[in-house]
């Protein structure tokens, strides 16, 4: 068997290993990152995910990180780096079956190669592979993984890890499973309703898994809630137009030069596609169909994109199809060399140069700004007691790093979570105030980029803000006193200062 392994997969799956680690596992845990990491320690605490804590996403985007805290209770090691290094060996593996992606579907090695040193090269993936857990990082390794059982006609395989894909993020649906029918062969003697039937059934199975794990836990109703309708009813968010036009400069802080990989090979894949049906003969072809396939996928993943697009991170679903697609021009440049040992060197010359540009960006890319939030964290609790409780609100990076449990499972206010918060809640968000500031906790963390008019007012009255670490906003107690007050604010504006240099 191992005869058969293609060397040049692991060894640029080795070669990934080196750019992540010259990232560094010590990346801002904001927002997003924390409440993954947060429902991962939980998990591991045995308690299933959105009881935990509410949020729109897949199940998979809690369970993996739940997987790196139950492997840091065994090992004894940090939760969150942990974490971070298991997002890290998902994405070994995705530059991995990018490679064969790439190598089948153009039949060249070059082109596989050309394929997984260009998926180095895009900055959100390597910003996720060791600055996580985010599911998207998750998302990435089933799609590509998709498209692999796409291109090798495994239509049960296929409809597995859209499905696995889709429990992590549920929009990863609109590209994979059009892909999938799309390149299924219509003629008759192929029998497109059986393969059609196997992708349904291999999407079925993970599905099923999914729904009896939760009913076994007593948590059906959250699962169905969080999964399918909170967004069917409440969520409120941007499409891609109204992104580009508002907030076209975050697309480019989040994926820098790659964003060139996304321009080209989008709309690539799909002149691709259009360009492969007016041929005569593609029905015949697994791989023209697969190109087929990945055309289609994108163009129903855009139009998803209308209604659905909040940040950067949102286009990372259709990545690995304008990677592969972005290397298959490229390749086509590469092999008109002529002579087999100059499209080698051509083919050489380009990955090297990448995996150069791959490595110097990930260590211009990369920050320590975990220390400090650790930091404030350690001196916070050094002046309140170990025993001070929190109360997160959006922010719950300091639960993650002090280990600390909230009182309630919401911690999203956000894009219509708040319309869900003060239907469900008795009393709506004022009852939930009211509860929150009637615990007396010893600290409230805030997300120091939003206000909250619905709890603010009413903290003001006994607690204090005393600076904040990352997105989060520090408030304490009134009666701890001026003098530890004071120190507070020391030390947080101490921590301030080393996340920011």
């Amino acid at each position: 068997m191992l005869r058969r392994i293609d060397p040049l997969g692991p060894l640029f799956a080795l070669v990934s290993v080196g750019v992540f680690l010259a990232h560094g596992f010590n990346g801002t845990l904001s927002r997003d990152l924390a409440l993954y990491s947060y429902s991962g320690e939980q998990l591991a605490d045995g308690v299933p995910p959105y009881v935990s804590v509410l949020n729109r996403a897949g199940p998979l985007a809690h369970v993996v990180p739940g997987i790196g805290s139950i492997l840091a209770g065994w090992f004894g090691k940090d939760d969150v780096l942990t974490q971070r290094f298991l997002m890290m060996i998902l994405s070994v593996l995705t530059v991995w079956v990018i490679y064969l992606v790439g190598r089948d579907l153009f039949r060249s090695k070059s082109a596989g190669a050309i394929a997984a040193t260009t998926l180095l090269t895009v900055q959100g993936f390597m910003t996720f592979a060791t600055g996580g857990p985010r599911e998207k990082t998750t998302m990435m390794l089933l799609m590509a993984l998709a498209l692999w059982a796409i291109l090798h006609q495994r239509w049960g395989w296929a409809g597995a890890f859209v499905a696995l894909a889709t429990l992590t993020w549920q929009p990863a649906f609109a590209l994979g499973f059009a892909a999938a029918v799309a390149a299924v062969s219509y003629r008759r003697e192929d029998k497109p309703l059986r393969s059609i039937g196997w992708i349904c059934l291999g999407g079925a199975i993970p599905t099923a898994l999914t729904v009896i794990a939760f009913t076994l836990a007593g948590a059906l109703k959250p699962l169905i809630n969080c999964f399918l309708l909170i967004n069917l009813h409440y969520t409120r968010q941007g499409g891609i137009i109204e992104f580009l036009r508002d907030k076209s400069s975050a697309l480019v802080h989040g994926y820098g030069p790659s964003l060139v990989v996304l321009a080209v090979g989008l709309p690539a894949a799909v002149i691709t596609a259009i360009v492969l049906l007016s041929r005569p003969g593609w029905r015949d072809d697994p791989r023209a169909r697969a190109r087929i396939g990945f055309g289609v996928g994108i163009v129903v993943a855009l139009l998803s994109s209308l209604k659905t697009f909040n940040g950067w991170p949102d286009a990372l679903f259709m990545t690995p199809v304008a990677v592969v697609t972005f290397a298959g021009l490229v390749h086509e440049l590469v092999r008109r060399v002529p002579g087999t040992k100059a499209v080698a060197a051509v083919t050489a010359a380009y990955c090297v140069l990448v995996l150069a540009f791959a490595g110097f960006n990930a260590v211009h890319t990369s920050n320590d700004r975990l220390v400090a939030q650790r930091g404030a964290v350690r001196a916070v609790l050094h002046v309140t007691g170990q025993d001070a409780s929190i109360v997160s609100i959006a922010a719950p990076a300091p639960l993650v790093l002090a280990h600390q449990t909230n009182p309630v499972q919401y911690q999203m206010f956000k894009n219509g979570f708040d319309a869900y918060v003060d239907d469900v809640y008795p009393g709506g968000l004022k009852g939930l105030a009211t509860h929150l500031v009637g615990l007396e906790p010893t600290i409230f963390t805030v997300d120091s980029q939003v206000y909250f008019p619905w709890i603010i007012p009413q903290m003001k009255q006994d607690y204090v803000r005393i600076g904040r670490s990352a997105d989060a906003a520090w408030w304490v107690r009134r009666d701890l006193g001026a003098a530890k007050i004071s120190r507070l604010r020391t030390a947080m504006h101490h921590y301030l200062l080393q996340e920011q240099s």
